[in-house]
C-alpha cells in the first residue's frame, strides 16, 4: 500500500517537496489556500491538490487526510505550522507530523506540543551549505561571526550584470551567503561554480553590516564589471 502524505501551504517548497515524494511512489495530498498556485499545482500528475486554509479542520476533513502516515507544515507563520500538526495528529490521527519554523527558539516547544520532526529553516540551509561547500569554499561559506543574522530574498533581474557568472566570481562580502536558489520550479543548493541566471531567486544569509551588499547583485554593473 502507498504511503499517504498530506503537505499544507509552502509554495515553491511545497511543489519540489511534492514532486519529489511522487517519484518515490508517495501518495500526496497538498493544500494551499493560493487559488492561482493550486491551479498551477493541480496541472501535475497524480497530485490531489485542495484549495483552502489547513488551520481548519472542515478543510482537513475535505481533504480525506484521515490515518495518513505523514502530515507536513510549511506554512510562513509558525503558529499556523503547529495548529495544522496539532489537528493533523489529535483529530485525524495521522501517524506522524513534520513542523517548519522560522524561529529556532520555538524548536523545543513544537516537540514538546508533540510535533514529531521540526525543521528550523536556517539550520537546515546552514546544514546543507555545510554539506555542499567543498575545502575551497569554506572560508566564503563561514557562518557570519554576529547574532545578527538576516534572510533575505533576492531576485535576479534580466539585465543584471551577475547573469551567467559563478557565485566564486561575484567577490560578494565574506558574511554574504547564496544559501539556496529558486529557479522556476526547481530548488537549487549552490556552490562556487553555480551560475547566476535571470530570474533566480536567491535566498541569502547575511549580517546587519552586509544586508545592503546583496543588492548589487540586482544591478547593471557590479563588483565583477
Amino acid at each position: 500500500m502507498r504511503r499517504k502524505v498530506v503537505i499544507a501551504g509552502g509554495r515553491s517548497k511545497a511543489r519540489s517537496l511534492a514532486l519529489s515524494m511522487l517519484k518515490q511512489g508517495y501518495e500526496v495530498t497538498l493544500i494551499n489556500l493560493s487559488h492561482q498556485d493550486c491551479m498551477e499545482l493541480a496541472m501535475i500528475e497524480s497530485l490531489t491538490v485542495i484549495e483552502g486554509d489547513a488551520t481548519k479542520p472542515y478543510v482537513l476533513e475535505d481533504a480525506g487526510i484521515e490515518g495518513f502516515d505523514v502530515a507536513i507544515a510549511l506554512n510562513t507563520k509558525d503558529e499556523d505550522n503547529l495548529v495544522i500538526c496539532e489537528l493533523c495528529k489529535t483529530l485525524f490521527r495521522v501517524k506522524k507530523t513534520v513542523s517548519l519554523v522560522n524561529d529556532p527558539k520555538k524548536q523545543d516547544f513544537f516537540l514538546k506540543r508533540g510535533v514529531d520532526h521540526v525543521i528550523c529553516a536556517l539550520e537546515e540551509l546552514a546544514e546543507l551549505i555545510r554539506q555542499q561547500a567543498s575545502v575551497e569554499e569554506i572560508k566564503r561559506v563561514s557562518a557570519p561571526k554576529t547574532d545578527a543574522l538576516h534572510i533575505e530574498e533576492v531576485t535576479i533581474p534580466k539585465n543584471a550584470w551577475c547573469i551567467d557568472k559563478p557565485i566564486c566570481a561575484l567577490s560578494l562580502p565574506d558574511d554574504v551567503i547564496v544559501a539556496c536558489i529558486n529557479r522556476r520550479h526547481d530548488t537549487i543548493i549552490p556552490n562556487g561554480s553555480t551560475q547566476l541566471k535571470a530570474k533566480d531567486r536567491l535566498v541569502v544569509l547575511t549580517t546587519e553590516n552586509e544586508k545592503n551588499a546583496i543588492q548589487i547583485l540586482t544591478e547593471k554593473n557590479g563588483y565583477g564589471e
